[in-house]
């Protein structure tokens, strides 16, 4: 699926920066170096950043894209005039001339809406939202 790639882009765009950052660091540290002349950072503060988004890739290559009538990891959902893909947190981005954002399964939006189908509605932030079309 072509929504799914473009998922994946986006988070790699993240990965890719937080592995800039800790490879310039180490580059730093074994050349001597103090990144911008402050102390050295210590390395967990800038591993962690890459293991976090490394997880959210992992996560999105393990969903099942298949086409579905209940809001499921891998469900596009719209809900009034707004598209979320349930799978990791992204945030807006543009797909095919429409707007989508990335919902985690763990969100409390998600747990609101978990298992509902096209025409259900569910309350979230004070607020009652039905769904118009889940895919």
């Amino acid at each position: 699926m072509a929504l799914r790639k473009r998922l994946i882009d986006e988070i790699s765009k993240d990965l890719i920066i937080s592995i800039s950052f800790y490879g310039n660091y180490l580059n730093d540290v074994f050349l001597g170096a103090r990144p911008d002349g402050r102390a050295k950072l210590h390395p967990h503060l800038l591993e962690g950043p890459v293991q976090s988004h490394q997880k959210r890739f992992d996560a999105m290559r393990r969903l099942d894209f298949s086409m579905t009538d209940r809001v499921r990891p891998g469900a596009v959902c719209r809900i009034g005039k707004r598209y979320c893909v349930v799978a990791v947190t992204v945030p807006m981005f543009n797909f095919d001339g429409t707007r989508y954002a990335g919902i985690s399964e763990h969100s409390r939006m998600y747990q609101c809406m978990k298992s509902l189908r096209a025409g259900d509605s569910f309350e979230y932030a004070g607020k009652r939202h039905t769904i118009a079309d889940v895919f």
